[in-house]
């Protein structure tokens, strides 16, 4: 007679104990992956945004502004002043504060953070690039890194020139 039996052999059971840690093992391993790609995009957008905002509002006010009064031709300095049309708003300031902010000052309003907590400008400068009798023109660099709270290290260089635009265009209507 034969004994019908229901059950696993010690082997069978070790083969499909290891197929199964080996299984779940994979599983963990990318998920870790993908929590750990998914900082270090959410690090890189935080930099990216911060420092295209940043560079778009100090362009702005170059294109606007009536004239550069520092860094002096040819020179380059850490923080840009310009003057504008509005005389309420002069001069206005871009600069860094202690803590590593992007600042800006209009007037005598005080001064206000351009970019989150969780970034910081680690250099800044601007160059007076105008040419003898030339419309204002400022080069700007700043590197901005990331300084918030995750693991993830991330640093970027943005650069750009700007000038200003001339009243005589009719932007301004004086």
């Amino acid at each position: 007679m034969k004994k019908k039996t229901n059950g696993f052999t010690l082997i069978e059971f070790l083969l499909y104990s290891v197929i199964v840690t080996m299984i779940v093992s994979a599983l963990v391993v990318t998920g870790v992956n993908i929590i750990e790609s998914r900082a270090k995009v959410a690090v890189i957008e935080e930099v990216n945004h911060n420092g295209k905002m940043a560079m778009n509002m100090v362009t702005r006010h170059i294109r606007e502004a009536k004239e550069i009064n520092y860094p002096a031709q040819g020179e380059e300095g850490d923080y840009l002043s310009l003057e504008t049309h509005a005389s309420i708003n002069n001069p206005t300031v871009f600069g860094k504060d202690p803590e590593g902010k992007l600042t800006i000052k209009r007037g005598g309003s005080e001064e206000r953070r351009i970019i989150s907590e969780h970034v910081a400008l680690s250099d800044i400068s601007f160059t007076n690039t105008t040419r003898p009798e030339g419309v204002g023109t400022v080069r700007i660099e700043f590197i901005i890194e990331y300084a918030g709270p995750a693991e993830e290290d991330f640093t970027r260089v943005f650069r750009s020139t700007e000038s200003i635009k001339s009243a005589r265009e009719g932007d301004f209507g004086e």
